[in-house]
Formats: C-alpha cells, structure tokens, sequence
C-alpha cells in the first residue's frame, strides 16, 4: 500500500502542488487526489493526516472512525467556502497561520 501511495501521489500532483484529476487512473490516486480536495493527506500507506490535525490510522481506526472524519472535514469545508464567498475581504491574501515548532512537537 505504501508503493502505491507514493506512485499515487507522484502523478496526482501538479508541479503546484494542487491535485490533478486527469492523472487519477485507479483507486490508490483517486484516494490521494480526494483526501487532498478535502485537505487531508496521506503520510504513509496507513496514516492520513486530516485538516483538523487529526492522523487517522487506516489499520487502527475502523471505517465508521474515517467516515465520520470526512463528513467533518466537508462540513467546515463548505461553511469556510460559504463565509469566505459571502465575506471575502475576511480571506487573507497569504497564509497567516504560524504555530511554534516547539508547541507541535509537544503534541507529539
């Protein structure tokens, strides 16, 4: 499975680093290229970090756990794209997100 996450990923992805659904040619880069539109990515063949920060582990966490995760994640995903569609003076030009390296190795 780790092979074929990191072939998946190596055609999904664009030199921009955006998802490419012309490249999805079977489940593997449909996987990658989805996780991605919902902001999630996989690190490994069994761990998928989520937008919320959450690592899901696919051979730990049963389907419902990962099922559950996704309708979250589209959740705040149309709500932020509503807001950001109805208010976009509130979307800031560049990321201004910034978290102390030490803070996350704390969380570790």
């Amino acid at each position: 499975m780790q092979e074929a996450i990191v072939e998946a990923k190596s055609k999904v992805f664009a030199e921009n680093g955006l998802a490419r659904w012309v490249a999805v040619t079977g489940p593997a880069t449909a996987a990658v290229a989805t996780a991605s539109r919902i902001g999630w990515t996989f690190m490994s063949g069994r761990a998928i970090l989520c937008d919320d920060g959450v690592v899901l582990d696919c051979l730990l966490d049963p389907p419902i756990v990962i099922a559950q995760a996704v309708k979250r994640a589209l959740r705040r995903s149309r709500r932020l794209g509503n807001i950001a569609f109805l208010l976009p003076q509130l979307v800031p030009a560049a990321v201004d997100i910034f978290v102390a390296r030490e803070r996350v190795e704390s969380l570790v």
